[in-house]
């Protein structure tokens, strides 16, 4: 239990529940009872067990002290904020051709989002809540995992959206979340998907500020694969300074099924945290945990990730790289278990980080598991600095170091970027990813000094 160092954000969020659900706040909809029950249980385990600390070994290296000085207030009212429609066509990915479906706050905005073909249904509010698939399916796949933030979001949440995927989507679905408030905030947001058998679908989820409030983000995604379904996802994440975001994905895999997941994490969020847990609960089923992250200034980046092989022949592959600048702070944990009896199973992790000044900082664990005696497992990490050989050379094909430096940097980033499986995508994350070294003082021509380094 750790309530202490949090005294005023935890006390306001104890303190304030039972006021909140009188009002009807945490449930402005019809709660179904099941449901109910779930959202009480929640409180009940957060209130006992407090926001974690770095005692605990998930949480060692990040620390919440900071971003939680901030009191945020619950519940946050949509303003009304300028041109909004003008923020989406901006922030609308070149060329990606999907359907948009734009969230502000939290909240599902259905005039700037377009109408979704009768392949797919996208639920909110009560008639989320009342779907069939909603007692089945929620707080059973992420609540299991005994994560407090996970309960917080379970507690306090007011709704959550559904995503049904039905048949084939005939194009990309790109999620946008926006933000946009005027104090310090607290939004909690939940997304429920099914993919029914035999889907094929990419889907995208971005993250955009709006504003310069303190702002705290806490989402929770379930996900839910059944037999022979194809999932691309993409997560982008370009929140500003002011943001302290916690997202939490728990993906569930039936039989033959595929899923592709590439998180990109760029600079200014002062606070991120990524726990990613793909669960193959399915014979020869297969994920993919892509990453790249760019961190700068005093930011934390923090990516946690599970793949979990319940059944036999099922593959893995997982590869995150960092490039940490200024007095960045990354953290790399990346944990593969083999269950007894998931026989001839295949995975392999991988984490390479570059530091670009003395005081940025890595702490890399990769881990392996392993409970099944006839597998193919691997795992590494490697941290270092840029190459001087390489960068030698291009000087002397006549590049200037800043361009040289540019180009190994890119290089490095596209082994990530090109696993998209999509263009448009891999186009438009590439690019963000020279804009933000195009702005580095990563680049400029002067030597990177030695970095502190931490692997466990």
């Amino acid at each position: 239990m750790n309530k202490s160092i949090f005294n005023s954000f935890y006390h306001y969020l104890i303190d304030t529940y039972q006021q909140l659900q009188a009002q009807g706040q945490l449930t402005p909809f019809s709660w179904p009872a099941a449901l109910l029950t779930h959202k009480q249980h929640a409180f009940e385990k957060f209130n006992e067990q407090g926001f974690p600390s770095t005692k605990q070994e998930d949480w060692k290296y990040t620390n919440l002290a900071a971003p939680l000085q901030q009191i945020y207030q619950f519940p946050v009212v949509s303003p009304a904020y300028p041109d909004l429609k003008a923020e989406v066509q901006r922030l609308t990915i070149p060329h990606l051709q999907a359907y948009r479906i734009v969230l502000l706050n939290g909240r599902f905005e259905p005039s700037l989002s377009d109408q979704l073909p009768e392949s797919m249904g996208w639920h909110t509010d009560a008639d989320a809540l009342h779907h069939y698939y909603a007692e089945e399916y929620f707080a059973s796949l992420a609540d299991v995992t005994q994560v407090p933030l996970v309960w917080l979001n379970t507690a306090f949440v007011p709704g959550f959206h559904l995503l049904h995927i039905r048949e084939t989507v005939d194009r990309p679905i790109h999620v946008m979340h926006l933000y946009a408030t005027q104090q310090p905030a607290f939004i909690p947001e939940r997304l429920l998907l099914v993919a029914e058998e035999g889907v094929q679908v990419q889907i995208t989820e971005s993250f955009h500020q709006l504003t310069d409030a303190p702002t705290f983000i806490n989402y929770v995604a379930e996900q839910f694969l059944k037999e022979k379904v194809a999932m691309d996802v993409y997560l982008i994440n370009q929140l500003h300074a002011q943001a302290a975001f916690f997202h939490h994905s728990e993906i569930y895999l039936h039989s033959q099924s595929t899923f592709h997941h590439l998180n990109c994490c760029f600079p200014e969020a002062h606070f991120i945290r990524n726990n990613i847990n793909a669960r193959l609960q399915g014979s020869q089923s297969e994920a993919n945990l892509w990453g790249i992250y760019l961190g700068n200034q005093q930011q934390l980046i923090d990516n946690h990730t599970i793949v979990d092989h319940q059944m036999p022949s099922c593959n893995s592959n997982e590869w995150y790289k960092g490039l940490l600048q200024e007095k960045s702070t990354g953290v790399f944990n990346g944990k593969i278990f083999v269950e007894k009896g998931a026989q001839q199973t295949n995975a392999f992790q991988k984490n390479n980080t570059i530091l670009l000044s003395q005081e940025a900082t890595i702490h890399a664990k990769p881990q392996l598991e392993i409970f099944a005696d006839d597998v193919k497992c691997s795992h590494g990490s490697t941290v270092g600095q840029m190459q001087e050989d390489a960068l030698f050379y291009l000087r002397t094909r006549g590049l200037s170091e800043r361009t040289a430096k540019q180009l190994l940097l890119e290089a490095f980033a596209f082994d990530i970027v090109s696993k998209a499986q999509n263009q448009a995508m891999e186009d438009h994350i590439m690019q963000l990813i020279r804009d933000h070294l195009d702005l580095s003082a990563a680049i400029l021509p002067q030597s990177a000094s030695p970095a502190h380094v931490r692997k466990t």
